[in-house]
């Protein structure tokens, strides 16, 4: 018996002969790796009979598959693309360490933060549209000492297909050197714990991530230069719902880099830009291993206790990458 399979995409119709071409081997392999059905069977029973088999012998079949829209789609919600979840805790890490205040003024400070963003992409003909909410909690000791704790919650919706991603996570920001010129360096590890999950693409894993980003800021004049470089380890736990065990076994060694620039205008208002790329290290293959961001900002100012920081800021980004990636970020933050 000849098993056939076809993807058909919620919302968008799907080319079954190249999705075919990238998978194939992989659903063929059921039959390859000992699945037989019942010749008499009916074709519902059919698929009945692979389900049970996958859930038992046949387990490593769905791993490949899984691996198999990594590595060759654009539309994973777990990795293999800049929408997905490694990717933006990846992004997360990142800004965690971008977003810290280091200042020269002494004092302690909490702030809370809510920084919305809404993302419109195309890749390889698909449109995404995400909406991300990180809720962060930061307690200055002192001006080279920091705790953070945040929450990253995402709404993403592939044509009609949509998905859903919540992870906490806790960080630490110590200063490392402050000179005299008033340079300063800064490192910041995290580490965050995480689900993703879509129903309509049949996808989900639960995975941890850890990092550590660097964070340089040199003053100059009205002037602000900031450099900043995270590397984050990001692996998949099974997931056990029911009695399917979810097939994602990936790891992945991924860095963020960027430079950015504040022009102060005022006392209360700072203008910028900044470029960062996002890159995949090493682990399992992306289709999409990197893209980059380029894009510019508003922040009004305030202080607290002679602590000057962003009470508000807005800045779109125009993002772009490989197989036609390209889209536009548009984040507005603050800060209480």
């Amino acid at each position: 018996m000849t098993l056939h399979f076809c993807l058909d995409f919620p919302g968008k119709p799907t080319n079954c002969e190249t999705f075919t071409q990238q998978i194939s081997s992989t659903v063929n392999a059921a039959q390859a790796r000992g699945f037989k059905a019942d010749a008499t069977a009916s074709t519902e029973d059919v698929w009945d009979q692979l389900v049970e088999w996958l859930k038992g012998k046949g387990g490593n079949v769905l791993s490949d598959l899984a691996d198999a829209w990594v590595s060759h789609t654009s539309i994973d919600p777990v990795a293999g693309n800049p929408n997905s979840f490694f990717a933006r805790l990846t992004k997360n890490n990142f800004n965690l360490a971008t977003d810290g205040l280091l200042n020269s003024a002494e004092g302690s400070l909490n702030l809370f933060s809510l920084t919305p963003s809404y993302s419109d992409v195309t890749n390889n003909g698909f449109t995404v549209k995400e909406a991300t909410l990180p809720i962060k909690y930061t307690h200055y000791f002192n001006r080279n000492n920091a705790l953070i704790i945040d929450m990253p919650i995402n709404y993403q919706q592939i044509e009609q297909a949509t998905s859903y991603s919540l992870a906490l996570g806790l960080g630490y920001t110590h200063v490392m050197l402050r000179t005299p010129g008033k340079l300063v360096w800064a490192l910041t590890p995290s580490f965050h714990a995480g689900v993703v999950g879509s129903v309509d693409l049949g996808a989900g894993t639960m995975l941890y991530d850890t990092a550590i980003a660097s964070r340089v800021v040199l003053p100059y004049g009205h002037f602000t230069y900031g450099v900043t470089n995270d590397v984050s380890y990001l692996n998949t736990n099974k997931l056990k719902i029911c009695d399917i065990v979810t097939p994602y076994v990936m790891q992945n060694i991924t860095t963020q880099n960027g430079v950015d620039v504040t022009y102060a205008m005022n006392k209360h208002f700072t203008v910028g830009g900044y470029v960062s790329r996002f890159d995949v290290v090493s682990g399992i293959k992306w289709y999409i291993p990197s893209y980059n961001e380029i894009g510019f900002k508003l922040s009004k100012l305030t202080s607290h206790n002679s602590i000057i920081y962003n009470h508000f800021t807005g800045s779109i980004g125009y993002l772009f990458g490989a197989h036609e990636y390209q889209g536009v970020n548009v984040t507005m933050g603050v800060n209480f």
